[in-house]
């Protein structure tokens, strides 16, 4: 099965923020997504149409016109439609009061308006300073959620190794050199040990996992960023050699850098 990566590019500026958006969009059709290791941020994920299947750890939900799913950051996730056709609307959001405001878990909860929320912080993503501005929406949206009554009962397995904080510092550091022996000792485990959990979460080794991520945020700076140099893009996702970079990224894309770019760029 195909693990498919995310990354959101939010700047430092950004993140300082109470809440804020990372990503909004919309799938019709919703394609099967899997995330064994789940995000590094929260994700509302609302069915438009059609029926889902969403899969937390080992269990199995569904998800139906008006539910919105809540998946918490770090949780192992896949989903995939059980329609013929199955429409949904996501945004992905973080934020310095996420955690505290609105501790989610894992739950489904029923329709909040959330269309219109959703239409309001998209249409915002025009403006300069966009996650600032929607800020506000955002809040009063994951308010009306959290005053929703959950379908779910929490529930973890405390004999599950936590690999979140680690992932969390892969996210914040993969332009860096992340070291082994620092990913296992902020998870609190022996490297063997670590390697393993994280296998067994993500289907990746480390060292993986982070070139996803810098691939994933190599393909976001080569349409954001058209004037920068293949060489310029290579330093700013943490790779010394342009060449490497450009055979890491055809490995994983089936194109170079600069076929990207071309094919996905949007015409002037």
């Amino acid at each position: 099965m195909v693990i498919h990566a995310y990354y959101g590019n939010v700047s430092e500026s950004e993140r300082v923020l109470p809440f804020y958006a990372v990503t909004v969009g919309e799938s019709r059709p919703q394609s099967a997504v899997h995330r064994p290791a789940g995000i590094n941020d929260y994700q509302l994920l609302y069915t438009v149409s059609g029926v889902g299947r969403v899969r937390i750890r080992d269990k199995y939900y569904e998800v139906k016109e008006g539910d919105i799913f809540i998946l918490p950051p770090f949780t192992p996730h896949d989903y995939s439609p059980q329609s013929d056709e199955w429409n949904t609307l996501w945004i992905t959001y973080n934020g310095t009061a996420a955690k505290t405001c609105f501790p989610f878990s894992a739950d489904i909860r029923k329709d909040v308006k959330f269309q219109t929320f959703y239409r309001r912080i998209y249409k915002g993503k025009k403006l300069p300073e966009w996650r600032r501005k929607t800020s506000p929406l955002l809040y009063e949206l994951l308010m009306l959620v959290w005053e929703n009554q959950g379908l779910l009962p929490e529930k973890r397995n405390a004999k599950d190794p936590d690999i979140g904080t680690a992932v969390q510092y892969i996210a914040e550091h993969f332009r860096q050199t992340v070291e082994l022996s620092t990913l296992a000792q902020i998870s609190g485990l022996s490297e063997g040990h670590f390697c393993r959990v994280f296998k067994n979460h993500t289907h990746m080794r480390p060292v993986e996992y982070i070139i996803n991520l810098r691939m994933e945020s190599a393909k976001d700076l080569l349409l954001e960023n058209p004037r920068k140099s293949i060489s310029e893009i290579a330093a700013l996702v943490g790779y010394s050699s342009p060449s490497y970079f450009s055979k890491n990224f055809k490995e994983k894309t089936q194109l170079t850098p600069e076929e990207y770019r071309k094919k996905h760029s949007f015409p002037n």
